[in-house]
């Protein structure tokens, strides 16, 4: 049997408002050749499908195009599990649970009130049993514990850490159980979607803690050696956990910010006498590039990029001596007319003249981000109504960003 892991696409992400359709696309029309390739037998999606909670219907569209191409092709595809994530809205995921379920398409957008509703066993194109699977999606902080007055952030931190691991003991009992009664010797997938202590990650890659305080990153011990295999969601880059071979990251398969320098990898199993891991590297569909330094530094690696005459979308960093504010149209002009794309650009020195010129007896470390934005302000001298009228607008979309990122 053999299965291909994969997640986090978060289908309808942006970089800089410029969108990324022609990469998930891209993608997915990979995704598919490999599936065929390799004769897969499941595949398994272990959270973040979506962006955001609320999918554009280009996004919805090419979510279902991709099901529908994989379920068409002539291949030895059985099943496809998908788990939802922390962005993803479980009830937006589960909307079409049951259709999709008839094609053997299982979706698991949230913690079902039965957790017997989580495990089940996946058979083959002509009935034969492939693996005991265990569906489990994001766990939310409601579904793994009791909120109690006067906690301090210890109490939290062992109560999330023992009821994700209660959660799983319970999971894992209930397949065992399956095995034992059906005399099954067939193998144990479990999915995941969380933080675990010593993940790597990167600079501004996406990843959010998941539960209060920054805690609850589990260890490879919250997972019963019951489960052969789990395949886990949420960070972007492929990794295992402990040196696990048989528990891992799959990663994001596109790159999430201009300093994601990570490999992008889907992960394809196959259980014989043992299992036995491949790691497919997923090609870039859009490249990219992050250039920090001087004026002759950004100028003469934009003048490289530009002589290779292929779309690149940048982002630059500039730490020179000019505090121009709108310096950056210098580079702008640069490549103007060419499949050079600059997405973003940031001078350093204006954020490090602000923390000069300030009295504010703060790092930039133990700043809010309504702090950082009066402090610049200060720095630029704009104060009576229409220093009000900008923090009023600028809290207004700060609070609109976190409530979007509630779910």
């Amino acid at each position: 049997m053999k299965f291909l892991h994969t997640s986090d696409w978060h289908i309808g992400k942006k970089l800089y408002n410029k969108t990324r359709y022609h990469e998930f696309e891209k993608f997915f029309n990979w995704l598919q050749k490999v599936i065929k390739e390799e004769n897969i037998d499941i595949l398994i999606v272990s959270g973040d499908v979506f962006d955001t909670i609320s999918p554009s219907n280009r996004a919805q569209e090419i979510y279902f195009n991709f099901l529908k191409n994989i379920i068409s092709d002539s291949n030895n595809i059985s099943n496809i599990l998908i788990t939802g994530g922390n962005h993803d809205s479980p009830s937006f995921l589960e909307a079409s649970a049951s259709l999709l379920k008839s094609f053997n398409i299982f979706v698991t957008g949230s913690v079902s009130k039965n957790i017997e509703n989580h495990i089940f066993v996946l058979n083959d194109k002509k009935n034969n049993p492939l693996c005991v699977f265990c569906a489990v999606p994001y766990l939310r902080d409601k579904d793994i514990r009791k909120t109690e007055d006067l906690e301090n952030i210890d109490d939290k931190f062992i109560k999330n850490i023992n009821g994700i691991k209660d959660f799983y003991e319970k999971t894992g009992d209930i397949a065992f159980n399956i095995k034992k009664q059906n005399n099954l010797k067939i193998p144990v997938i479990a999915t995941g979607h969380l933080f675990t202590a010593g993940a790597k990650t990167f600079e501004n890659d996406g990843v959010r803690e998941l539960y209060v305080g920054n805690v609850s990153r589990v260890g490879s011990d919250v997972f019963p050696d019951i489960f052969d295999y789990v395949a886990l969601g949420h960070l972007h880059s492929a990794q295992t956990v402990d040196n696990k071979n048989n528990i891992r990251f799959s990663g994001a398969p596109l790159f999430m910010s201009f300093s994601d320098s990570s490999v992008k990898k889907v992960i394809v199993g196959e259980f014989e006498d043992n299992l036995i891991i491949n790691e497919i590297e997923v090609p870039c569909f859009q490249k990219s590039a992050l250039i920090t330094g001087n004026t002759e530094k950004i100028k003469s690696e934009l003048l490289q990029l530009i002589e290779k005459n292929e779309s690149v979308w940048v982002e630059i960093s500039y730490n020179g001596n000019n505090l121009d504010s709108d310096y950056g149209q210098t580079f702008y002009e640069l490549v103007k007319n060419s499949c050079v794309e600059i997405l973003k650009f940031s001078n350093l020195n204006i954020i490090k003249r602000v923390f000069e010129k300030s009295e504010f007896d703060k790092s930039l470390e133990e700043l809010d981000d309504i702090e950082v934005f009066e402090k610049c302000l200060d720095v630029n001298k704009i104060y009576d109504d229409k220093r009000i009228h900008l923090v009023k607008l600028y809290k207004n979309i700060r609070n609109k960003y976190l409530d979007r990122d509630k779910e």
